[in-house]
């Protein structure tokens, strides 16, 4: 399982989806959970700035990521904000199955991240 970590307009999403293109590509059953939208299941306005259901959406992440690894899914990639350790214990000590993280951290520059933003 792989998990993409970094700020918003870093490429999170087109990281993700990538990988799993070339995956599924390859015939691997892939699944991408965004935090994100697990976040907007609970509350659905802006800003998403709550840090219980923050909390709430990365143990919800950990719990679809154990049914896909119960399902065989080849590759689980996660992507949101897994800054802090206390993050990603709320993420990581939900798991339930052996299958165990590998964070990877996304660098952009603030004036990239800038113009991303704006063209959103």
């Amino acid at each position: 399982m792989l998990v993409i970590n970094c700020p918003i307009a870093s490429g999170k999403s087109t990281a993700a989806t990538r990988l799993a293109g070339k995956f599924r590509a390859d015939g691997h059953r892939v699944a991408n959970v965004d935090l994100d939208r697990l976040y907007l299941m609970l509350e659905d306005s802006s800003p998403m700035a709550d840090p219980q259901l923050w909390r709430l959406a990365r143990r919800a992440a950990a719990s679809l990521v154990d049914q896909f690894v119960r399902d065989d899914v080849a590759l689980i990639i996660v992507e949101g904000t897994f800054w802090t350790v206390s993050e990603r214990a709320e993420f990581s000590e939900c798991l339930t199955t052996p299958v165990r993280p590998i964070y990877v951290t996304l660098h952009v520059s603030v004036e990239e991240a800038g113009r991303r933003v704006a063209s959103d």
